[in-house]
């Protein structure tokens, strides 16, 4: 019995390919899942997490968490699972607002007077849904996930890996570059070399404005 559930850990264990994967396709979703709360309750575009692609990278995040947690929880009963990924996905939300405005100064979501809400980061309602997203993966998407992947054949899977690492490695440098660069303008810096000079031509705060618009500075 334990082989056999070694066997089965080690069938689902993350890898390289697994976590490029997972994290680039949750990430699309998360964004069409953004899109589709935005255009109902606003009727506006959905939201992107970083400067190119229709990606949020919350939730490809969000989804590697799981992903580890699944050899925790896969056999656990759904309603204990569900209340301790409740508590994981609020205090993952919760770090990653905190971690933005550490390091930016500025904020993408704010849930001060929704009811419940932890620092505004957060909320009972936001907890839940985590739960229920986690529980799915647990139970059923991460390993229906790894099943599908490895039906491609591995050196396509690396190759795209590869492909969409470097893709992701610039467009988080870049998207982390011209935040940065935006809150230095915000207090006045002017730019200090060619590649700073770069950004504020290249990524103003009019067009960080269209891109990312709920993300707002902390002060303003």
């Amino acid at each position: 019995m334990k082989a056999a559930g070694r066997e089965i850990r080690g069938q689902y264990r993350l890898n390289l390919n697994r976590i490029v994967w997972l994290f680039m396709l949750c990430s699309f979703l998360g964004y069409l899942i953004e899109t589709v709360d935005v255009l109902v309750g606003k009727g506006a575009p959905g939201r992107q997490g970083l400067l190119y692609g229709p990606l949020a990278p919350v939730y490809g995040l969000g989804a590697l968490l799981f992903a580890l947690l699944y050899s925790l929880f896969r056999n656990r009963n759904e309603l204990f699972s569900f209340v301790l990924l409740c508590a994981a996905g609020a205090v993952f939300e919760y770090l990653c607002s905190f971690m933005q405005e550490k390091l930016f100064g500025t904020v993408s979501w704010e849930y001060t007077g929704f009811g419940f809400d932890w620092d505004g980061r957060t909320n009972l309602v936001l907890a839940l849904c985590w739960g229920a997203l986690g529980l799915f993966m647990v139970k059923i998407g991460y390993p229906l996930f790894c099943r599908g992947l490895d039906k491609i054949p591995r050196g396509i899977q690396t190759a795209v890996s590869i492909m969409l690492l470097i893709f992701m490695i610039g467009n988080l440098f870049l998207s982390g570059a011209a935040i940065w660069r935006q809150a230095e303008r915000r207090e006045h810096v002017p730019p200090n070399g060619r590649f700073e000079v770069f950004l504020d031509k290249t990524y103003p705060d009019e067009r960080l404005k269209k891109t990312f618009p709920n993300m707002k500075a902390v002060k303003e």
